[in-house]
């Protein structure tokens, strides 16, 4: 699906490309494909500009890195969680990223980034679930090296990336990680701890989105 919005975008901006930049779609094109705009959202209400970006890239190499990781990253998790989770994970941590960012930046910004460091921040949350298993089958160091360089990397990858999108998805991805993963344990007094977690996990998260957005459509003037 994001290849093929990417490729219909770039189509549409032929005349406009940024050959500096990897053949890059300017953000003037891509906000009126729907990139998030803060100044858009809070005035004109359209919220769907924390929906659309993440299926939106800015040029090949933008769409190459993060499709490369969410196959790396993704295929375990899924078979993990299932699809039904997984893309539910996958939307939220991306909507949560765009409303992060938007309430801090007033960037027009694109990228299934903040949805891919959710799916990440699931990864975590099961190494923290599963430390022993990971550690008896020798999986544990190998799985914390790859997020602890995803993460680097994310953080480290230049001025045009919308570095609070990342931490926004990351930050929802752990709490829908805890969430859900209260429900796949053994043992009555384990799961009795972390159903515990888990409802505080969800009460941050509902807290923590409708604070963002408050603040956002009160506060802040983009």
């Amino acid at each position: 699906i994001n290849l093929v919005i990417f490729l219909t975008v770039f189509c549409f901006s032929l005349n406009n490309l940024d050959n500096d930049d990897f053949m890059g779609i300017p953000a003037n094109k891509l906000s009126s494909f729907g990139a998030k705009n803060p100044y858009k959202i809070r005035n004109n209400y359209e919220v769907f500009r924390w929906v659309i970006p993440i299926f939106l890239h800015a040029n090949f190499m933008h769409i190459f890195f993060n499709s490369v990781t969410l196959f790396w990253v993704g295929f375990n998790i899924e078979h993990n969680i299932g699809a039904l989770q997984f893309f539910i994970v996958y939307m939220l941590s991306g909507i949560g990223g765009f409303i992060f960012s938007s309430c801090v930046s007033d960037s027009i910004a694109v990228g299934a980034s903040g949805a891919i460091f959710g799916i990440i921040s699931v990864m975590f949350v099961n190494l923290l679930m599963n430390w022993r298993a990971l550690y008896n089958s020798g999986a544990l160091m190998p799985t914390l090296i790859m997020i602890l360089l995803l993460v680097l990397m994310a953080f480290a990858s230049g001025d045009n990336a919308d570095t609070y999108g990342h931490f926004g998805g990351l930050l929802t991805g752990f709490l829908l990680g805890v969430i859900y993963y209260k429900y796949d344990t053994h043992g009555r007094e384990n799961t009795k701890r972390l159903s515990f977690a888990g409802w505080v996990a969800l009460f941050f998260y509902v807290g923590l989105t409708a604070g963002l957005v408050t603040v956002f459509f009160t506060v802040r003037h983009p």
